[in-house]
């Protein structure tokens, strides 16, 4: 089974109690296959038979774990349809301990497999028949790999990291295996961003912490305690940071009660891998000090206080500012509830809009990608606004970033709504009961720093906002040239579109941290173009040029065949998004898929080319902009790939969805009301006339 950047998502509860039938019972028994203890960094192969004289038949791979171990578990070469399930057990073995962990029942005879972490104990992996076999007995090979995860990922040795579910989730809290933002994966690429600024906007970030202090932000134009606005920003001795309610130079929280900013903080780059506490999204980076809000019980702070601090951060050298704040217009918001949506906001409450927009644009056009919370209403921001969040409607480059729980759902708290832009782990810390019982589970929070070298559980699109900051200080590391409005259509467009979330966030995102990063390397600021260079972009006024783009596949001749090109890559007869389609993408995206990886479950069996033959293939489409599908004069997996495979896969992307976040504003259809039916008649025009 390839393993793709999406594999790691499961179904299975980790915990979660079935029922044992006096089948399997009497079938189990220690002795069918005995494993031994297994270890990281093996791969172990063992081939059997299912036979045909027994109505449902298991066989039991036995083993024991001593140490964490991160396995694959992978089920082929059968000719029935098989079933895969993974048992753990008590110390002493007793069947009635037995609990399942995970199963993979996928039908017919598609291969089955999952990804388990471990912890030390005793385990069975069964096979099953999913019917009694008819005349044959049944093959099968199975597989178990601890060497394939850690060889694509890297776990920090932070004492609490195995409690930070939101970076690698193993069903701590009652939770799902696999529902993270795969952040494992994505530190093999990129796990520091030490030249990234991220402005924090909150409470006050404790930076005496012991998981902190080396990632705070120092103004090192500033002489400390001089007594002298040195640099001259109007801010005297500003050396780490501005307290902008209390207005003096000293953001640290009054009072160690005062916990939001330091868990913002840690959230977004706690030290990793320094062996104590947690690991912040990205371990190494500099978290600017910015303190609004008052300690204790004190009146809130005001929009001013925000809007100072905003411009700060963009005065200053922020490459990101995380939000974690807001106001949700239904509650009893400026003495009066009101329904109405960001439309709304702007007719019935002008001079908070200009107010707020002023500074959301200032830091915007200074190069800042903005991060805000969606809200804690639990209410739709279509219908109530959540502001600032909802200014990702017109922010160049905002993100605004709902809550979803360890538990494959949107947590109870979080607003919700198609302006919102992404989810990400905020933590639901309240569990129900199969009988509705309802539970204070603490360890669903988000775990982080809080003041006095302390740590702590807290839930909240406060909490959902800093995983996305982080992520976007690791994408801007992996790419310093990218753009505000690069940086979210890279996140957007490399999120997991999960399809309980599709009526909840816009189309459904949520965080994939991994991609973002592969992505981030392919995305690049606006290309200069040489005198001597015409690019796509100089004929975006040329009708000329559009009526004629629709011939543009015939620039190129197969190198193998010496025909004109066309989008059945691999030479099977057929065009289709899975097999053709994900192969150019994987091409576009480029070193990640070298060589077999390209092809790996994607080409087909009557394919006629081979690897190396689709590589030259893809690589000389690319080199003639064959595949420039929206004639910006570049082709990139994000822009170009993403609506090619989205024309390929059909009526889900009919009209604007073909476009929306992936057409570059260098092409010359940008903006126009049919760009999408221009880029669908080139893309179209790529296929051969009988396909």
């Amino acid at each position: 089974m390839d393993v793709s950047t999406f594999e790691r998502l499961s179904d299975s509860p980790s915990g979660y109690t079935v029922e044992i039938d006096a089948q399997h019972e009497t079938n189990r028994y220690i002795g069918d296959i005995d494993l031994g203890f297994i270890y990281n960094g093996q791969k172990i192969e063992h081939k059997s038979v299912a036979s045909k004289d027994q109505e449902y038949h298991w066989i039991d791979h036995y083993f024991s774990v001593n140490q964490p171990v991160y396995a694959w578990f992978d089920l082929s070469e059968f000719s029935d349809d098989l079933d895969l399930y993974l048992w753990e057990f008590d110390e002493n073995w007793d069947p009635a301990s037995a609990k399942t962990i995970n199963s993979s029942q996928f039908s017919g005879i598609d291969e089955e497999g999952f990804f388990k972490y471990l912890d030390p104990g005793n385990y069975c992996v069964d096979v099953t028949t999913y019917e009694s076999l008819n005349e044959y007995d049944s093959g099968y090979l199975l597989e178990i790999d601890t060497a394939k995860f850690l060889e694509n990922a890297i776990i920090p040795n932070d004492s609490r990291f195995n409690e930070q579910w939101h970076l690698f989730n193993t069903g701590q809290g009652f939770g799902l295996d696999n529902y993270d933002i795969l952040a494992p994966e994505a530190w093999a690429l990129q796990s520091s961003s030490e030249d990234i600024v991220v402005a924090v906007i909150d409470t006050g970030i404790d930076y005496n912490h012991v998981d902190l202090d080396d990632n705070i932000w120092y103004n090192i134009d500033e002489i400390p305690g001089n007594g002298i606005d040195d640099d001259r920003n109007g801010y005297v001795d500003d050396y780490q940071g501005w307290d902008f309610y209390n207005s003096d130079n000293d953001p640290h929280p009054k009072s160690n009660e005062n916990v939001h900013g330091t868990h913002v903080a840690g959230i977004i780059g706690a030290e990793g891998n320094n062996g104590i506490g947690v690991a912040g999204v990205t371990w190494d980076v500099q978290l600017m000090n910015l303190k609004v809000f008052p300690d204790d019980d004190e009146p809130g702070g005001g929009m001013d206080t925000v809007q100072k601090a905003i411009k700060y951060a963009a005065d200053n050298g922020a490459d990101v500012i995380n939000l974690s704040l807001g106001l949700s217009l239904g509650d009893d918001s400026y003495g009066g509830y009101f329904k109405g949506g960001f439309d709304a906001f702007k007719e019935k409450l002008p001079e908070y809009y200009e107010f707020y927009k002023e500074a959301l644009m200032y830091a915007s056009d200074r190069g800042v990608t903005i991060i805000a919370a969606a809200g804690n209403e639990d209410t739709d921001n279509d219908t109530y606004s959540c502001i600032p969040a909802d200014f990702s409607l017109e922010v160049p480059g905002m993100i605004s970033v709902a809550s979803v729980a360890n538990d494959d759902s949107l947590a109870f708290y979080s607003n919700y709504g198609n302006v919102v832009s992404i989810a990400a782990p905020g933590g639901d810390q309240i569990f129900v009961d199969s009988d509705g019982s309802k539970y204070y589970n603490p360890e669903a929070g988000i775990l982080s720093t809080v003041p006095g070298d302390q740590y702590g559980f807290l839930q909240g699109t406060s909490m959902a906002a800093p995983v996305v900051a982080g992520s976007a200080a690791l994408m801007l590391s992996q790419n310093p040239t990218l753009t505000p409005e690069q940086v979210k259509e890279t996140m957007l467009a490399s999120a997991h579109n999960e399809r309980w979330l599709e009526d909840l966030v816009d189309n459904g995102n949520y965080l994939n941290l991994e991609n973002a990063i592969v992505n981030s390397k392919q995305s690049s600021s606006k290309p200069q173009v040489d005198d001597a260079t015409t690019s796509a972009k100089s004929y975006a006024d040329s009708n000329d040029f559009i009526n004629s783009s629709f011939n543009f596949s015939t620039s190129l001749i197969d190198p193998l065949t010496g025909q004109s090109f066309n989008l059945d890559v691999d030479g099977d007869g057929k065009v289709t998004a899975l097999g053709d389609g994900l192969m150019i993408i994987r091409k576009l995206i480029g070193p990640a898929f070298a060589n077999d990886a390209l092809t790996n479950n994607a080409r087909s069996a009557d394919a006629t080319r081979s690897s190396d033959e689709i590589h030259q293939y893809l690589q000389e489409a690319i080199d003639n902009e064959t595949l420039d599908v929206d004639r910006d004069g570049r082709t990139t997996a994000l822009g170009d790939g993403l609506m090619l495979i989205r024309q390929l896969i059909g009526p889900a992307f009919a009209g604007d969805a073909l476009t929306n976040n992936a057409m570059s504003a260098d092409s010359p259809y940008f903006g126009q009301d049919n760009a999408a039916d221009q880029v669908a008649a080139n893309i179209d025009a790529l296929k051969p006339p009988d396909i």
